[in-house]
């Protein structure tokens, strides 16, 4: 603001005393370079603690000193990043009731288009296994999301899908167009190779599998896959010495 501010002096004219009042007005007269003889004055309102420095402008200012900045030792950027993400869910959706026999659900607070982010997810604990509740981040990675990412609901023709984020976890990005009131579902079985949180499909979708499973029981041209919504990990060989679907061994190599 302070090199602005006397850019705009310095294109104007010169100025001829400044004047500091108690109220910290800033009085000046300034002369147009085109017409010495029209004098303009100019009442500028500046921040006691602003202090203007200038070789060329030499404007006077009474000595203020500044306040000891108060720093809290404990909040980091992390920190402070993650309270803007919880602040950013809360905007919005709301959690509801769906009224049926899914429980609770994830609903929009606003309008989204594709490509925005709906949901911040934030993990609140890494898990030993795979859960109901889990979600997948690598092979044999599972964790808790907090809520609201941990209540969104299930679908086979999902309106959101998952992207990774700098919190090691996923964010909820709008696939679709999300009207305001309108519930936000993901397909499960873009993060979990095997899939155990829906033994029954309740979407309701036209193009409903019924038994939603896992990655392992998608088709390889399903939409999802195809436009490259799931998780990176499912891209990369599992790191396990035998490859998947080999019977008995399979148990070994995890998922």
């Amino acid at each position: 603001m302070q090199s602005f501010f006397l850019g705009m002096i310095s294109q104007i004219g010169m100025i001829f005393d400044p004047v500091q009042d108690e109220n910290c007005r800033l009085a000046l007269w300034i002369s147009v370079n085109e017409a010495p003889e029209k004098t303009t004055k100019i009442s500028l309102y500046i921040p006691a603690q602003v202090r203007l420095r200038s070789t060329v402008l030499s404007l006077r200012k009474e000595e203020t000193a500044m306040p000891t900045p108060r720093i809290n030792k404990n909040l980091s950027l992390l920190t402070d990043d993650i309270a803007c993400a919880r602040e950013l869910n809360a905007r919005n959706v709301r959690v509801l009731n769906t009224g049926d026999d899914r429980g609770h659900g994830v609903f929009a607070a606003r309008d989204f288009l594709p490509g925005e982010i709906v949901v911040v997810g934030l993990i609140d604990r890494m898990e030993k296994s795979r859960t109901a509740y889990s979600i997948q981040l690598d092979w044999n990675v599972h964790a808790l999301f907090q809520q609201p990412a941990s209540l969104m609901n299930h679908s086979c023709d999902p309106n959101s899908a998952i992207v990774s984020n700098r919190f090691g976890a996923y964010d909820f990005m709008a696939i679709n167009q999300i009207s305001s009131g309108g519930e936000v579902t993901w397909d499960y079985a873009t993060s979990e190779f095997e899939s155990i949180a829906v033994q029954v499909c309740l979407c309701s979708s036209k193009n409903c599998r019924g038994v939603p499973g896992g990655f392992s029981k998608l088709p390889r041209d399903h939409p999802m896959l195809v436009s490259g919504f799931c998780a990176p990990y499912l891209s990369q060989q599992n790191p396990g010495q035998f490859p998947r679907k080999i019977g008995l061994f399979s148990k070994f190599v995890g998922s």
